[in-house]
């Protein structure tokens, strides 16, 4: 057939694409290939593995390969500049972080000698800021049913203030994060049945998600990132679009600084297969990547769980803390001890069935109780005794048969008790705070006295304002000790703001006053933070967070970061490797075959197809929690999807050319590496495809089975050309293969290109190869369904199915487990 005039592969118009690879690739053949019999032309004497070549000729003749290592190479080489560039950065945050935290001990130092009294606030906020807006919750009869007339909540009513820490407590079974969840709009598994209000609103908590937060029972987090950059990335995502990098890089080391997790911002989290941080450190993590947000409301399910009691109060102190700039913290908590207990403001008991026992102040829980008749030992936790109450282990001495059900009723009919009761409280309080405030002032004032006297022996001139050198005998002769420059740099830059070369005296009081208690401290962000402030005022509770394409952007450098640290690329790679030169072995020197055959590369494909599929099943195998959480908190679903996805085909590249060029080195299949290696790309590109498809659609335990199978059957089954002789007759079932069976275009495509570079003749082969050459033309070369050739016809064919197949995979991304609220 191919001895014939009309014995090529397509019409010469159709060898155009080739062709003009060719020539931009391969520029070097001409001067490289003899007239009449170059490499490339094959004179019809193609008998098995061909005569014998130059194996450093063959090479020269391929400048297509080099060109495409040089490729890999530079876009390796990029990659790896980027990562340097990101780890660099990160060691300053790192220092930046260590350097504030010694300015600050040393300004405590300065305060602590000049007045022993003076009581220092734990935290100074950088970044977060007093909120502009709060938010209260109120609820109304607020019950749930579910889908099969259930009630699982049933009339609590109630309100929670802002600026206020609240628990939900009760026994199990109460219906605590039931009504957690209720509460913040994320049950779908029924009706809820009440009314929520917002500041006095009717209206869903939902509504404000961008400046709400929910911190999950489970310790969802990137095991492959380091603290910092775990809440860098959160805060990156979830902050208005406006907030400038400096103010983001203060809000991460004030969550790093409250959280007490600074001193291991930099380790990687690590999972069950790499150690990396411990459960309690973990928890923590977990709780930062909302407050990275800067949240006016945040829920918590169980932030204590798994912590000891010393840490469980040191977070509780941190979120009460978060609590004076203005957040409001609802959490659902299990068997506090009674010094936590008392944190906080407000406390909801919930009995059997998710009815109220007692909703008020938590310090007058237990005198509620004892008016209903209750006693409790002098030596009992109050926490522990309040839930055996609602178990009804303990007994009322004024009702003889007393039933935990009781409660209830008992609630209903003392809610006024419980309410005055709070306000004797909240008059307490007030009072406490009036007489500290005054406290307050006295000390400020004798600290202020005592700092001028200090500024004034340094400040001789009396001018208020003093340079560098000036400030570090101050605040020598303050502490009696010196500083070092780069502590002496961070006081100046906070005191008097970023590179300044003075400092009035006015700012030197004004910040180590700041140091007391009840102040937040400023941002020094000089440059936005005014206008960013301005703009809070008028965001009415929401914020523009970043749209699709800077998402985009954030998400792409959060998932580099993650390429270069993924376990068992390497071990990939070697399997490629050894595939590779198994096969080319194997083909070359073992079972030898001609170069036209396409049996050896449809064993190519296939094991290329089964590896690459495997692989890909980790793209989102393993984070759909993780997704399912930043979805719930407005992460852009596309910008998600295209972000892992783009960085994949990094991998696809790689690994496609360092499987075809060792065995293309190898086997020396006589054709432009380039248009011999497009198909093998496509391979990876569409196997890759259903890497995607099945880690979304199978749970990640049995997705390596299922791309397995599926793998064997498109391409070793539906691929072989025996079976496609019988599918290829038209109708339905060509259509299924032809849409399923990968192999079916890729083995055409480079069936074709040998066939019309070696130019075989059937008339010079013996029965056997003549007839098993005749079946793959009529497999391979048979469709050309429009009409424009048939290589051609094959590469938009891949294409489709792999673009197809990567659709679908969004649409399950995007539709499947939507009642996944993390």
């Amino acid at each position: 057939h191919f001895g014939s005039s009309r014995g090529s592969c397509w019409a010469d118009s159709r060898a155009a694409p080739i062709a003009a690879m060719d020539m931009i690739l391969n520029a070097s053949n001409d001067s490289v290939a003899v007239a009449g019999d170059g490499i490339f032309s094959g004179a019809g004497d193609d008998d098995l593995a061909g005569p014998e070549l130059d194996f450093s000729q063959y090479l020269r003749s391929n400048m297509s390969l080099y060109i495409i290592l040089g490729a890999v190479l530079a876009l390796y080489f990029g990659l790896f500049l980027r990562e340097m560039q990101w780890r660099r950065r990160q060691r300053d945050q790192v220092r930046g972080t260590e350097k504030e935290s010694k300015a600050h001990e040393f300004a405590e130092i300065l305060v602590c000698n000049l007045m022993p009294s003076f009581r220092f606030s734990k935290f100074q906020f950088r970044g977060m800021q007093p909120k502009v807006e709060t938010i209260s919750l109120e609820f109304e009869d607020l019950s749930l049913e579910l889908k099969n007339g259930q009630r699982v909540l049933k009339g609590v009513t109630g309100n929670f203030g802002s600026g206020k820490m609240c628990a939900i407590m009760g026994p199990s079974g109460a219906g605590k994060t039931t009504f957690l969840n209720t509460l913040c709009g994320k049950v779908n598994y029924g009706t809820m049945v009440g009314t929520v209000r917002v500041n006095g609103q009717e209206t869903t908590v939902s509504k404000f998600r961008s400046v709400t937060g929910f911190v999950p029972q489970d310790d969802i987090v990137f095991e492959d990132l380091t603290v910092r950059e775990q809440i860098f990335f959160s805060a990156r995502l979830r902050n208005d679009v406006s907030t400038s990098e400096k103010r983001i890089a203060h809000v991460v080391n004030d969550v790093l600084h409250i959280m007490h997790i600074d001193h291991i911002q930099n380790t990687i989290v690590g999972g069950v297969e790499q150690r990396g941080i411990s459960g309690g450190q973990r928890k923590r993590v977990n709780i930062s990547l909302e407050l990275a947000a800067q949240p006016t409301l945040l829920f918590l399910d169980e932030p204590t769980s798994g912590l000891d009691a010393t840490s469980s109060v040191a977070v509780a102190l941190s979120l009460k803390t978060l609590c004076g700039l203005g957040m409001t913290s609802i959490m659902v908590i299990h068997q506090p001890r009674y010094s936590l207990f008392t944190l906080f403001d407000d406390v909801l008991l919930l009995g059997e069935g998710g009815q109220t026992v007692y909703l008020g102040d938590a310090r007058g829980a237990k005198k509620y109780f004892e008016h209903l008749g209750f006693a409790m030992p002098g030596n009992e936790n109050p926490a522990d005794w309040f839930m055996d109450v609602i178990s009804g282990e303990v007994k009322n001495a004024g009702i003889a048969r007393f039933q935990p059900e009781m409660l209830f009723e008992m609630w209903h009919n003392n809610k006024s008790f419980a309410a005055s009761n709070h306000n004797e409280s909240g008059a307490r309080m007030r009072k406490g705070r009036t007489l500290n405030f005054k406290e307050y002032q006295m000390d400020r004032a004798e600290l202020t006295e005592s700092l001028e006297e200090e500024f004034g022996k340094i400040d001789e001139n009396h001018t208020g304002v003093i340079g560098e050198d000036e400030l570090s005998l101050l605040l020598t002769s303050i502490a009696g000790a010196e500083p070092g420059e780069t502590v002496v740099r961070e006081l100046m830059d906070r005191m008097a703001g970023p590179n300044a070369e003075t400092v009035f005296k006015s700012q030197f009081l004004s910040y180590l006053n700041g140091l007391s208690e009840g102040s937040h401290g400023n941002s020094d962000d000089s440059e936005n933070g005014e206008n960013e402030a301005l703009h809070a005022r008028g965001q009415k509770l929401s914020r523009k967070t970043p749209g699709f394409f800077m998402q985009m952007r954030i998400l792409m450098t959060r998932r580099l970061v993650q390429w270069w640290r993924m376990a068992g690329r390497m071990v990939f790679i070697i399997a490629l490797i050894f595939a590779a030169t198994f096969f080319g072995v194997l083909d070359r020197y073992i079972v030898v075959q001609h170069l036209w055959d396409s049996d050896p590369v449809l064993y190519l494909h296939t094991a290329l197809a089964l590896l690459m599929g495997v692989f890909c099943l980790h793209i989102f195998g393993d984070a759909q929690p993780l997704f399912w959480r930043e979805r719930a908190r407005g992460m852009n679903v596309p910008a998600f999807y295209l972000s892992r996805v783009t960085i994949n085909m990094v991998d696809l590249v790689i690994q496609t050319f360092f499987f075809t060029a060792i065995y293309y080195v190898i086997r020396q299949p006589r054709v432009p590496y380039s248009t011999w290696a497009l198909p093998f790309l496509l391979v990876s590109l569409v196997a890759s495809a259903w890497g995607t498809l099945v880690s979304l659609a199978a749970r990640p335990v049995k997705g390596a089975f299922f791309v397995t199978l599926l793998i064997f059957v498109s391409c070793g089954l539906l691929g072989q050309p025996t079976m496609l002789v019988e599918f290829l007759q038209g109708g339905p079932v060509e259509v299924i293969v032809s849409s399923l069976s990968l192999t079916r275009w890729s083995v055409a495509m480079n069936f074709c290109t040998s066939a019309t570079r070696l130019h075989p003749d059937p008339m010079r082969m013996g029965l056997k190869d003549s007839a098993v050459f005749a079946l793959q033309e009529q497999v391979y070369l048979k469709r050309d369904w429009w009409g424009i050739g048939i290589w051609e016809t094959a590469l938009c064919a891949m294409l489709v199915m792999s673009t197809g197949i990567r659709v679908i995979a969004f649409v399950l991304l995007v539709y499947r487990n939507r009642d996944k609220n993390v």
